[in-house]
């Protein structure tokens, strides 16, 4: 897709990210990057399954009553901020009178939906900007690089994929997790190889 390969020259003010949660541009650009990865019809909303695979695959694990309540809990912020924004429209403009408008209420289905601003402001309340991906790149290397060689062969990802498919059989995945070929592991390993 040509508009993949652009998506670091379009202003993130594209995406409606309407506040940043105190993260920088390049927490901004790194989540929208992931978030479109999950967002496969380009809709800008994730199911909340998508969305808990999303936060696991950048090292977030978080139980799905707790993510229901960070989704709620984002919904019910911005709702408030667009009263507040109104009230203070109305009060520039010399309104006197009550507000009588409408709120827009989010049913069920809408609560199992997440956008990109309620994803950047989940991520922020759980530390993504703090997160040292350096040091995580580093540790994630040598659970993978057995015996410690300084590089990680076809042996590792076999050793490592089947500690996966076992958590997985167990069920402490949640999901289920297809067994990749040899093919696919070695040429995952030439992708990678930028030695």
């Amino acid at each position: 897709d040509d508009d993949d390969d652009d998506d670091d020259d379009v202003p993130l003010s594209t995406y409606r990210i309407t506040t940043s949660h105190g993260l920088e541009e390049r927490h901004l650009r790194e989540i929208l990057a992931v978030f479109r990865i999950f967002d496969e019809d380009r809709s800008g909303i994730l199911d909340l399954d998508s969305f808990e695979v999303m936060m696991r695959s950048l090292g977030f694990r978080t139980e799905r009553e707790e993510m229901e309540g960070l989704v709620e809990r984002d919904w019910e912020e911005r709702r408030q901020e667009r009263r507040m924004s109104k009230s203070t429209r109305r009060v520039q403009s010399g309104e006197n009178e009550e507000w009588h408008g409408q709120d827009v209420e989010r049913g069920d289905e809408e609560m199992r939906r997440v956008d990109l601003q309620t994803a950047v402001g989940i991520l922020a309340r759980k530390g993504y900007g703090e997160r040292d991906f350096e040091k995580e790149i580093q540790m994630y290397f040598r659970i993978f690089d057995g015996g410690n060689k300084g590089y990680i062969d076809l042996r590792d990802l076999k050793r490592v994929q089947k500690e996966i498919l076992e958590e997985s059989a167990a069920g402490q995945w949640g999901f289920d997790v297809a067994e990749l070929r040899d093919s696919t592991l070695e040429a995952m390993i030439r992708e990678f190889d930028g030695n």
